[in-house]
């Protein structure tokens, strides 16, 4: 078996360089964030979301990707991480354009445990302000997100 040369989105990420990350994603690409039900569209407002993951969990020093899987068209990255003493596994689903560039990107994590407190810690980035609005559900005063677990009548 042969080894295949890193994503670019991957090598960025374990660079810890935001500028390389927005260069991997196409200029219309759609984030899929864990913790939006709609998808952030483009490159700037990915940036902004990625940035905030980044800075939550991908850009630690518990951050691992453990493998990359490459199909025709799309890249598929496992990781691990901890988050606020949880164990953390997820997967970067990476849909590429004919240039390589991500232009779909979905964040899909477990156990639902670790991943209620990555929702939690995100409520909390958003309502200190320590994150922009992007991750923000549309209309909400408070800047909660909106996606993974979240149901309106829990407001």
């Amino acid at each position: 078996m042969t080894a295949t040369a890193k994503h670019p989105f991957r090598a960025a990420v374990e660079a810890k360089d935001m500028d390389a990350l927005a260069a991997s994603l196409a200029p219309d690409v759609l984030f899929y964030p864990p913790i939006r039900d709609e998808p952030l569209r483009g490159r700037e407002a990915a940036v902004a979301g990625l940035r905030f993951a980044a800075t939550t969990f991908a850009f630690g020093d518990g951050f691992r990707y453990v493998d990359e899987l490459a199909g025709a068209g799309s890249v598929v990255l496992v990781f691990e991480t901890e988050i606020d003493g949880a164990f953390l596994e997820g997967v970067d689903y990476l849909v590429l354009d004919d240039d390589g560039l991500v232009r779909e990107l979905r964040i899909s994590m477990r156990p639902v445990s670790a991943a209620r407190k990555y929702l939690a810690f995100a409520e909390e980035a958003i309502a200190d302000g320590r994150t922009p609005t992007a991750y923000s559900r549309p209309g909400d005063p408070a800047g909660r997100p909106g996606g993974a677990g979240h149901r309106a009548e829990e407001d």
